[in-house]
Parts: structure tokens; C-alpha cells; sequence
């Protein structure tokens, strides 16, 4: 079954594997040497759901970001 991993999107990009799950849910993937779950919330059956998923990441990356950033600007030395 083909699925797409959205663990490491803002690093290295969602990844699409060829995953074999049991009736458990639960895959192996040799070439990553990993177990994978369906009822994980970085393991997507379809790429659009990843490319959701994805964009949610970055939303919250960006918004965390910006808070700290509005931490620091609001930080003086003397």
C-alpha cells in the first residue's frame, strides 16, 4: 500500500513509501528499516491529506516562530 509520511515534512518533505500493514494497522518499511501505523497522525493513504497535514505543520512552525520573534524584539539590553 502506498502512503505518504508527513514526520520530517519541513526537513526533508513528505515521503511516499510502499508499506505493507497487517490487519493490526501496523506496516514495516525495509527501506527505512521503520514501523508504520495507520492510525498515526503523520501517515496519510492519500497525498492530499498530506499536503493538508503538511500545511498544517508549517502553519503552526510559522505562528510559533513569530511568537518567539516578538519575544525577542521586545527584549533590550542596558
Amino acid at each position: 500500500m502506498k502512503v505518504w509520511i508527513t514526520n520530517y515534512c519541513l526537513t526533508k518533505g513528505i515521503i511516499e513509501l510502499d508499506v505493507e500493514f497487517d490487519k493490526d494497522g501496523a506496516g514495516y518499511c525495509k527501506k527505512h528499516l521503520s514501523w508504520f501505523y495507520l492510525d498515526n497522525k503523520d501517515v496519510h493513504t492519500t497525498r492530499s491529506l498530506a499536503v493538508s497535514r503538511a500545511n498544517e505543520v508549517l502553519r503552526s512552525r510559522i505562528e510559533s516562530t513569530e511568537k518567539s520573534l516578538s519575544k525577542l524584539r521586545g527584549m533590550s539590553f542596558k
